[in-house]
């Protein structure tokens, strides 16, 4: 069998001082680029490397990106910058452990010092671009069955919460109103102001109100803010919370990539994809966890709302004399039900405490995709 052309080495084919450096048939192996990064972030001497190519390089000589090299200038003995092989005397802090194939040598250089280095580091990017592709799919793709279980399983607390909301808004909506303006205009503090001491024309009926909305401006008119707390689960003041709506979008997202398998079905399956395809299945499974963060996160902060500590800051601040517009907040066990009562003037909102929102920790896993 005839053997291939042989490959010329770069000249010239030995360290000045007579180091070794490797000849490989292929790219360099992980190990060694481990190796090679290792001792730069140990010593920051390119030059003392064993197994880089240290000779010149020429300047119109193709390479392949491997990784990207920082020197840590601090770690130098002379305190300088690292040697150029491409294009010494200059010298550089940012560059890149490349391979040349056609010689067979990986070597460091610096950063955009060769003709073609805008080629160069445009590969190197689609090539890192696809293996994260590539890296997020296969760790995300074999729970994305398991993933639309968990959301399919979350329709019930979904369902709930929306009953709880719209009841609410109906059945309490000058309470509601109050505190979404709190929230908006007040960072979500319940805070009343006390006139301690004003104008003898101000009636006694204007001594009182919330605080942090502007008031009247008088400056002779001497007050204190009564502080009650902080108001917990805001999402539940939100002027229209759709929680059925937020999961049915994740389910619907994840139904758009019909697979179920394992590591080795995801592999045969990413192996086939094209750019197109790879992308799009990316998309969807980062899709799928941000709908799940969104509704999931917006839920729990509903039920805080209705939290034992949070209905008793309210049941103060409603019942307060300091507030224009009382209102009577409480939570309580009944027939060993926790159930919420709110009522305002002739208004009165009841509703049995869903027991598919008192546990919401579902098992999901979810990964970040990096870009570069």
């Amino acid at each position: 069998m005839a053997a291939g052309p042989a490959v010329a080495p770069l000249q010239p084919l030995h360290d000045p001082l007579g180091r070794p450096y490797r000849i490989f048939r292929d790219a360099p192996l992980p190990d060694f680029q481990e190796q090679v990064i290792d001792h730069i972030r140990k010593t920051a001497t390119p030059e003392t490397c064993d197994g880089l190519f240290r000779g010149r390089i020429p300047k119109d000589a193709t390479y392949r990106i491997l990784r990207p090299i920082k020197i840590d200038q601090k770690k130098r003995v002379e305190g300088d910058r690292a040697p150029c092989p491409m294009c010494t005397p200059n010298r550089f802090l940012n560059g890149y452990l490349v391979w040349l194939p056609e010689h067979r040598v990986a070597a460091i250089i610096g950063h955009c010092c060769a003709d073609h280095a805008d080629d160069a580091e445009k590969e190197y990017k689609a090539q890192q671009k696809l293996k994260n592709e590539e890296d997020f799919l296969l760790s995300s793709l074999p729970l994305l069955s398991e993933k639309t279980e968990i959301l399919k399983k979350l329709r019930g607390p979904a369902d709930d919460a929306t009953t709880l909301y719209r009841k609410f808004k109906k059945r309490a909506p000058g309470v509601q109103h109050q505190l979404r303006g709190i929230k908006e205009q007040g960072n979500a503090v319940l805070r009343l102001a006390e006139i301690l001491r004003g104008d003898d024309d101000i009636s006694r009926s204007d001594y009182y109100g919330p605080a942090g909305f502007g008031g009247r401006g008088n400056s002779e008119i001497d007050s204190r803010d009564v502080v009650f707390g902080r108001l917990a689960g805001t999402t539940a003041l939100l002027s229209n919370y759709r929680p059925k709506v937020e999961l049915e979008d994740a389910i619907r997202t994840a139904a758009s990539f019909d697979f179920s398998g394992d590591e080795e079905a995801a592999l045969d399956l990413i192996a086939g994809m094209d750019n197109r395809t790879r992308r799009a299945a990316v998309d969807i499974v980062q899709l799928v966890d941000q709908y799940y963060e969104k509704f999931i996160s917006r839920l729990k902060d509903f039920v805080e709302f209705w939290d034992a500590d949070n209905m008793s800051r309210l049941n103060a601040f409603g019942s307060s004399p300091l507030n224009p517009t009382p209102f009577e907040a409480r939570r309580t066990i009944i027939s060993g039900r926790p159930v919420v009562i709110i009522r305002q003037n002739n208004l009165e909102f009841r509703h049995v405490f869903p027991a598919t929102l008192l546990s919401l920790s579902p098992q999901w896993k979810a990964f970040t995709f990096k870009k570069r």
